[in-house]
């Protein structure tokens, strides 16, 4: 899964070998229908977040393709705001200038959240986005 396109790569074990061989490869693309905040998922890009009980993003870490935790220290420009259980937005803005990150946390990711979005402004369509994910392959919905 890269963007909004899924590739689903079957893999099988051919008769007498200790190998695998790529059965079928099949792809799908979600289509927006209409939301203003577009699918774009970034496998590489993740975060663990700490929210207190009123909703307040109260610490991020940042987790590397290797399970690697480094803590994040926002500066001025950047604000980490829970849009909805499962979902962060970070907001970078300079001067007139913003722009954003959308994070989901999948039932199946152990609390590690995924980006799906990110775009030019601070305003996300939320439902929107909730409606693409909700097109994705359980295998992959349950990460993101």
């Amino acid at each position: 899964m890269r963007g909004n396109g899924v590739a689903t790569i079957q893999f099988v074990q051919p008769t007498g070998s200790t190998l695998y061989a790529v059965g079928s490869v099949t792809e799908a693309i979600i289509q927006a229908n209409g939301a203003s905040t577009l699918l774009s998922v970034n496998p590489y890009d993740r975060a663990e977040f700490t929210i207190d009980s009123s909703g307040t993003v109260t610490q991020v870490q940042s987790v590397s393709p290797t399970g690697t935790v480094a803590t994040v220290t926002p500066n001025s420009h950047t604000t980490f705001t829970q849009l909805a259980p499962g979902f962060v937005q970070e907001t970078v803005t300079y001067g007139s200038h913003a722009s954003y990150v959308v994070f989901s946390e999948g039932s199946g990711s152990g609390g590690i959240y995924t980006e799906v979005a990110h775009g030019s402004g601070s305003t996300v369509d939320l439902v929107g986005l909730q409606a693409q994910l909700a097109h994705l392959p359980a295998s992959v919905g349950a990460l993101v």
